[in-house]
């Protein structure tokens, strides 16, 4: 069944299957308020803890590795959010803020795009940026309360 042409109450039960698949807990979803158009998450999910994304892996093989999946999208999430050692290429759907660590290290992304607007300290090991271009992207799109390691 497509995530597309499913109802809402069929796109909130195959998010909460994600997330229990991915051993998140501590979640809360709501209705996205600031959705514009059909391409954007129905549900933005805040997460009271970490969100542990370490080696990422799709459990859905009609679904890449490379991004998560297009009904998935985290707004708030008040410990970590960590997806290092994993096959993403996009921060598409990582959250707006982080309260903790944004881990991204050894990942196979490339681009800055998505990043999250709030985050405390930022670690990206074994990516081809420079903390100049961490702190540069973040200065124009995320609050400063930043350290970078990489």
């Amino acid at each position: 069944m497509s995530i597309l042409s499913s109802t809402k109450s069929g796109v909130y039960k195959v998010i909460k299957e994600w997330l229990d698949a991915n051993n998140i807990t501590n979640y809360k979803i709501q209705e996205n308020k600031e959705r514009q158009n059909k391409h954007e998450p129905m549900y933005i999910i805040d997460v009271d803890g970490d969100v542990n994304l370490i080696g990422y892996k799709n459990s859905d093989p009609e679904l890449s590795d490379s991004k998560l999946p297009s009904y998935i999208k985290f707004g708030v999430i008040t410990g970590s959010f960590i997806c290092s050692y994993s096959r993403l290429t996009s921060m598409r759907g990582f959250p707006e803020t982080v309260g903790k660590n944004l881990d991204i290290s050894f990942s196979r992304i490339s681009l800055l795009e998505y990043v999250p607007k709030i985050v405390n300290n930022f670690i990206a090991f074994g990516l081809p940026f420079s903390e100049q271009q961490i702190r540069e992207k973040i200065i124009k799109e995320i609050e400063i309360k930043i350290k970078v390691y990489c």
